[in-house]
C-alpha cells in the first residue's frame, strides 16, 4: 500500500499576481489562500503546467471578452465563454467586483480566491459540472446571492438560505435539503 506524501504548498506567478496551490502526491492542485511557507514552483509537475496553461488560455478568452483592465469593472460578465477553469490569478485583480456572470460555461470547480471579493451576487447557472462542488465556503460569504439556474440542483447549498438562493431547478412549497455542498449519497443497493 502506497502511502500519500504531505502536500506541497508553493506559488506561481501569474502577471505579477502569486498564486498559491497545494498539491498532493496523487497530483491533485488546489488554489490556496496564502501560506508564508510557499516557495516558489521551481520543478512543475506536467499536471501543473498543462493547469497553468489551462489558466492562461481561459484568462485570455476572459481578456478579450472583457478588456485588459479588470480592476475598475463593478459588473462582469464571464457568461458563455466556453471556460472550464475559472483562473484565480483573474479574480485577483477584480477588486471593484459586486456582480460576477458564470452562466453558461462548463467551470467544474470555483478557486478560493472568489472569496476575496466582496460580491453581491454570483451566477453560476448551467454549470452542471459545478453543481456537486459548490464550496461551502460560498455561503459564509456576507449578502451573496446565489443564482444556480438550469443545474439540476436539488439541495440547498451549504451557508444559503432560499432568499439568498436563485433556482428554478428547486421545487416550490417542498421541503429542501439544506447544508449539503453536494449530492447525499444514494442508498439503493445494486
Amino acid at each position: 500500500m502506497e502511502l500519500l506524501t504531505p502536500t506541497q504548498s508553493y506559488y506561481h506567478t501569474f502577471d505579477n499576481a502569486r498564486v498559491y496551490f497545494e498539491e498532493t502526491s496523487w497530483g491533485g492542485i488546489t488554489p490556496t489562500a496564502p501560506k508564508e511557507e510557499a516557495k516558489p514552483n521551481t520543478t512543475p509537475s506536467q499536471t501543473f503546467q498543462e493547469l497553468v496553461r489551462t489558466y492562461e488560455s481561459e484568462a485570455q478568452k476572459i481578456r478579450e471578452h472583457c478588456g485588459a483592465s479588470l480592476e475598475t469593472l463593478e459588473v462582469l460578465d464571464f457568461s458563455n465563454l466556453g471556460l472550464t477553469q475559472l483562473p484565480p490569478h483573474i479574480l485577483l485583480e477584480c477588486k471593484k467586483a459586486r456582480r460576477l456572470d458564470l452562466s453558461g460555461n462548463n467551470i467544474h470547480f470555483l478557486p478560493c480566491q472568489l472569496q476575496t471579493l466582496h460580491l453581491a451576487s454570483l451566477d453560476i447557472s448551467g454549470n452542471k459540472r459545478l453543481q456537486p462542488n459548490i464550496p461551502s465556503w460560498l455561503g459564509t460569504l456576507p449578502g451573496l446571492v446565489l443564482i444556480a439556474n438550469d443545474m439540476g440542483l436539488d439541495f440547498v447549498p451549504e451557508g444559503f438560505t432560499l432568499d439568498r438562493l436563485v433556482s428554478n431547478d428547486l421545487p416550490e412549497g417542498m421541503e429542501h435539503v439544506y447544508g449539503q455542498t453536494q449530492l447525499p449519497a444514494s442508498t439503493d443497493i445494486y
